[in-house]
């Protein structure tokens, strides 16, 4: 949806800061991970609702030609499966490891991971091994 420029960011930001701000002041009932990155140029942000369940989405310009687009949600959301739901072999994965990867139609990866009961969707044509480095950044 962000990818394809259906959802445009509410916010624009070219620091981490602000973005935390503003997912903060809109009082999502999950944790929210802003990631700092290193080589990030700007970062965006938009909260949205599908079938009643809160998203956080935020999108990272990630050096010069690449862009990380993850959308957050609340675990027990998506487990419940009534607003929005997960393929089996998605879930399993997530509860064995805590990560599920795909890849989609137009070979951008997909990449799932539960932390501290929020589930992290990241979509990019970044190498997975760097999605994986990325969203387990401090």
């Amino acid at each position: 949806m962000i990818l394809a420029g259906d959802l445009k960011p509410t916010m624009t930001a070219c620091g981490p800061d602000s973005i935390v701000s503003f997912l903060e002041a809109a009082e999502i009932p999950f944790s929210t991970r802003v990631l700092r990155l290193k080589d990030c140029q700007s970062y965006g942000a938009i909260i949205n609702d599908v079938n009643g369940a809160r998203l956080a989405h935020v999108v990272y310009a990630v050096n010069t030609a690449n862009v990380l687009y993850v959308y957050e949600v609340a675990k027990e959301e998506v487990w419940k499966g009534t607003s929005l739901t997960l393929a089996s072999e998605a879930k399993l994965s997530l509860e064995k490891t805590g990560w599920y990867f795909t890849t989609d139609q137009k070979q951008r990866n997909i990449v799932l991971h539960t932390v501290n009961g929020t589930l992290m969707t990241a979509v990019s044509s970044l190498p997975r091994d760097s999605m994986v480095a990325l969203l387990t950044s401090r």
